[in-house]
């Protein structure tokens, strides 16, 4: 190439031997490629920035859209919930399956002595898009049902009350915005400042306009089976 195209003396440098081509001229870096470079990335953000592409609203708008998740948190009260679970239980196409919200709090307000045959308060928040359904979950979460990106969180408030067999938490559930009179009945023990509780009651979905889909129970049963379990500490 050098010898027949560019007809320089770059081989005959190479050759083992005293030779009398010239040294090259020595080479100067240019920095009209990096100057370009930086102007055209420049101009890049330039346009972006007034497009509004780099927007802290655009980010948020993206996380929201690929996440059905809330956090809640929990008012003040004089028990502090140190565990528990939170369960449903649905019937579809002939088998049941059990699902649980990750991300709720319960404030109770609770005494052991009952004031006009009432023993205190609870209120529950719930993120609706924490429930994991197994195989259904996306389905679950999805418009048709929970729809947990218009109606993030559901809400339990009720008085707690006693019974022959325990106690009732009678009060309003309140999911995308329709409430309905609930019972939750349910099993409680303390020892000292510790407390433990175990209830369970059922809900019909068509209350709450979810699987509108689904009219019948030949695929998905209108019962839910709630089941809520909990430990919690008594605070001064």
């Amino acid at each position: 190439k050098h010898l027949v195209i560019d007809r320089d003396q770059t081989l005959q440098r190479m050759l083992p031997m005293q030779n009398t081509a010239p040294d090259p001229m020595p080479e100067t870096a240019s920095y009209a490629p990096l100057v370009a470079a930086l102007a055209i990335w420049g101009a890049v953000l330039t346009i972006g920035a007034g497009a509004g592409l780099f927007s802290s609203a655009t980010h948020e708008h993206a996380t929201s859209e690929h996440s059905h998740a809330t956090t809640v948190s929990a008012a003040p009260s004089n028990w502090q919930v140190q565990n528990g679970s939170l369960k449903i239980s649905v019937h579809q196409f002939g088998s049941d399956v059990e699902g649980q919200f990750s991300d709720w709090s319960a404030a109770i307000e609770f005494d052991e002595t009952s004031a006009d045959g009432k023993h205190g308060t609870v209120e529950v928040q719930i993120g609706s898009g924490s429930l994991s359904l197994g195989s259904v979950t996306e389905q679950a979460l999805g418009a048709d049902f929970l729809d947990s990106a218009a109606f993030p969180t559901a809400t339990f408030a009720a008085d707690i009350t006693s019974s022959d067999a325990g106690y009732i938490a009678k009060g309003d559930l309140t999911l995308k915005e329709i409430s309905v009179p609930i019972d939750l009945p349910f099993s409680l023990s303390i020892e000292g400042d510790t407390a433990k509780m175990s209830g369970e009651t059922e809900i019909d979905r068509r209350d709450f306009a979810i699987g509108a889909s689904m009219p019948d129970e030949s695929s998905l049963a209108f019962s839910v089976k709630v089941m809520v379990t909990l430990t919690a500490t008594r605070t001064p």
